[in-house]
């Protein structure tokens, strides 16, 4: 029997509007010690996912905008545009920074499924979304790994790899 991605689901994911603020997502990741939020338009669809990786990219990629003799990471304490841009960022919007392709999966799918398109991708966590594309859980690596081993634990005899024909997704 299939492990569902039902089975081992984190439910409840966090979410943000797409019209919120870089501090808005900020605040969430350090109140509830995630480091990914679903981005969700005016409805609760999903339009996107942010992670704590996509806004430090963002500051960067400014830093190094807004001043073109930073050269190396180590030498950030002496670039005088940077602590300025971290007190302005916050009131940046998000959209200039969240993932808006994003890959989910359903809550009936096969943990097998999940976890072709997480390896394939090499993705941190995706979201879990019902008939209407509203977010309502995350799988993360763990839970693949999680899923898989509940699978052999279940059916120790069954194949360990399915087809390893490569999918294009």
């Amino acid at each position: 029997m299939a492990v569902l991605v039902k089975d081992v689901m984190i439910e409840n994911p966090k979410t943000l509007i797409n019209t919120a603020n870089v501090g808005d997502a900020i605040q969430i990741f350090a109140r509830e010690k995630i480091s990914s939020i679903f981005i969700v338009d005016e409805s609760g669809e999903l339009v996107g996912i942010l992670s704590d990786a996509d806004i430090i990219d963002d500051v960067v990629h400014n830093v190094r905008k807004k001043n073109k003799q930073l050269n190396h990471i180590r030498s950030w304490y002496q670039v005088d545009c940077f602590p300025y841009y971290l007190k302005t960022v916050v009131n940046d919007p998000i959209d200039s920074c969240y993932t808006s392709r994003v890959y989910t999966v359903r809550p009936d799918d096969t943990m097998r499924e999940a976890s072709k398109i997480i390896n394939k991708r090499q993705l941190r966590h995706m979201p879990v979304v019902d008939e209407d594309n509203k977010p309502v859980g995350l799988i993360t690596r763990n839970n693949v790994v999680h899923g898989l081993f509940k699978e052999f634990l279940d059916n120790p005899d069954a194949e360990c790899l399915e087809d390893s024909q490569d999918d294009d997704f």
